[in-house]
């Protein structure tokens, strides 16, 4: 995991534009190919889709704050992943790859496992997940 790297390319500007995996040794390793500027923006087609569903993200507000949510539903006429805050809230629809391209949404598992479909979780037991958090909050 390069978060603490990530974030400090985001700090300065940079916004992710593509997305792959590829093998390293014995491992796969996701690759974030960014560009420096507001221009950098998201080739959809190539990211997230539904490979996403189930995934717990965490959401930055704007003073640098994150909440975890769920990702439960995509929509592909629109593009937009929809996102439950808590069991008992309506989803809430939200440009996934945008958010991610500029660091304000980050995924709480490793991107290649994510990527390739490795320990995919069921929505319903992140939903119990929220359950919890909002719990010990």
């Amino acid at each position: 995991n390069n978060a603490p790297a990530m974030r400090w390319y985001w700090q300065l500007g940079f916004r992710v534009t593509n997305c792959f995996c590829r093998p390293l040794a014995n491992t796969r390793v996701a690759y974030l190919q960014m560009t420096l500027g507001s221009e950098g923006t998201v080739r959809t087609a190539d990211f997230f889709r539904d490979r996403v569903l189930g995934e717990i993200v965490w959401v930055f507000d704007s003073e640098g704050y994150p909440t975890p949510s769920v990702i439960k539903s995509y929509d592909k006429e629109t593009g937009l992943h929809h996102l439950l805050r808590g069991p008992q809230t309506d989803p809430v629809p939200k440009n996934l790859q945008s958010g991610f391209s500029k660091g304000e949404i980050l995924f709480d598992r490793a991107l290649p496992d994510i990527l390739q479909g490795i320990g995919r979780p069921e929505v319903d037991r992140q939903i119990d997940f929220l359950r919890d958090f909002d719990r010990q909050v």
